[in-house]
């Protein structure tokens, strides 16, 4: 009988430990008693495994170690962040779980990095009220009025056309310039093609054609073949939309083929190009390349201003890596997460801690006006534009490093 009674209290005790936790879990972020810290929770879309992770590792570090500065230095106001993360891989059903996970721990604000995702969560986001603001350029199936996403810049597409427009403004020649493109199958990389394909004759360029080398999550192990079918159009350039491990092998197949000795000019994007994929590509392979970016790099360190000490001693603090070391991805996630930021403290600025929601940090980035950042030009976000910066300019690789090759060229708008 006795050994009955402690079996029943047990389960008592097992179901009030239960209910406790589930009523904490049912308690709102930004709902602090007296003796409580006040915490704004934002969640994080890692990537630290994974095809992609190559590029998009150093940009996770810097998020968190944004937010570790941040709060060693007073938080927004006293109050702190919390930068909750899962990896991911950028896969939507991992990336599914991970929303979940965030929405139920109360985050006003999240990071996610990869358009598929993303546009598969878009409708969550909308009817959660929470805010995605991403390190990549928009595509169309992230829009909606008003908007849950914010970009790097108006779009694949407008990035595209802006860059081909940039081309046949200094194309010399009597003939038309022709124009290819490599591409892995992806969402993002569907957009960018769009964009080219309506805009090309509009700009009396003749677009050669397009080769698809893989989808995720499988990298390609030679894309010869792609590669010979596309040089054998003639293009006077290809624009190679990939990104980490799938963007390793064009690289360095062109290089073996000796695709820029035919008078091929290569260019790439700034998400899929950083100096560490450069390391792994080698210099033989990577060297000449162009980079079609919104971003300053480490060789412009001289014009990073006011954000260049707290984002080096962080560097240096939390990863070992000295100012020569610290990469163009490192700085664009830094960037992001100080975007973010400002966009929490405008929310609480505006609506107070006790009423900080979603919706409030929403309206706290679409206000955003002039933020110093260093890396981007002056950062302003709108309803209108919802996106970081209208401008992109090329740069070129020379011996593993990335230098500006053009200035920052105006915008084309296509699909915002």
């Amino acid at each position: 009988m006795q050994k009955a009674w402690k079996r029943i209290e047990l389960g008592l005790v097992a179901v009030g430990l239960c209910l406790a936790l589930l009523l904490t879990a049912a308690i709102p972020v930004c709902e602090a008693g007296p003796d409580e810290e006040e915490v704004v929770k934002l969640g994080l879309f890692a990537v630290f495994t994974g095809p992609i992770a190559t590029t998009v590792i150093p940009a996770n570090y810097a998020m968190l170690d944004c937010v570790r500065y941040l709060n060693e230095h007073g938080g927004i106001n006293g109050i702190k962040v919390d930068m909750l993360w899962e990896d991911t891989k950028a896969w939507v059903p991992e990336s599914i779980r991970a929303y979940k996970r965030f929405k139920y721990a109360g985050v006003v604000g999240v990071h996610c990095y990869s358009s598929t995702p993303i546009e598969t969560l878009l409708p969550q986001f909308q009817r959660d009220e929470i805010p995605n603001l991403s390190l990549i350029p928009l595509t169309r199936g992230m829009l909606s009025k008003p908007p849950w996403v914010f970009g790097t810049t108006p779009g694949f597409g407008p990035e595209a056309v802006t860059m081909m427009k940039w081309m046949k403004d200094n194309w010399i020649e009597e003939r038309p310039l022709k124009f290819g493109v490599l591409m892995y199958d992806h969402s993002s990389a569907w957009d960018a093609l769009e964009g080219i394909k309506e805009y090309a004759p509009k700009l009396g360029i003749e677009f050669v054609g397009y080769e698809i080398i893989g989808a995720p999550p499988v990298p390609p192990i030679d894309v010869s073949v792609q590669w010979l079918r596309l040089a054998g159009k003639n293009p006077d350039w290809v624009y190679v939309y990939s990104c980490g491990s799938f963007l390793v092998v064009p690289m360095k197949d062109a290089g073996r083929l000796e695709i820029q000795k035919r008078g091929i000019k290569l260019c790439c994007n700034y998400i899929g190009g950083d100096e560490y994929l450069l390391k792994v590509v080698g210099e033989r392979d990577s060297e000449g390349w162009f980079i079609l970016s919104p971003v300053r790099y480490p060789t412009e360190r001289e014009e990073f201003g006011g954000v260049a000490p707290a984002l080096y001693e962080s560097a240096k603090k939390w990863r070992g890596y000295e100012p020569e070391e610290v990469c163009s991805h490192y700085l664009l996630g830094w960037i992001g997460t100080s975007v973010l930021i400002e966009g929490v403290r405008l929310a609480i600025e505006k609506v107070g801690f006790e009423n900080l929601n979603g919706r409030a940090v929403r309206d706290g980035l679409a206000s955003i006006k002039d933020f110093e950042t260093g890396v981007f030009p002056r950062v302003s976000i709108s309803d209108e534009k919802p996106f970081w910066t209208p401008r992109v300019r090329l740069c070129q690789v020379r011996k593993l490093e990335i230098w500006p090759y053009t200035d920052w060229l105006e915008p084309v708008y296509t699909y915002t």
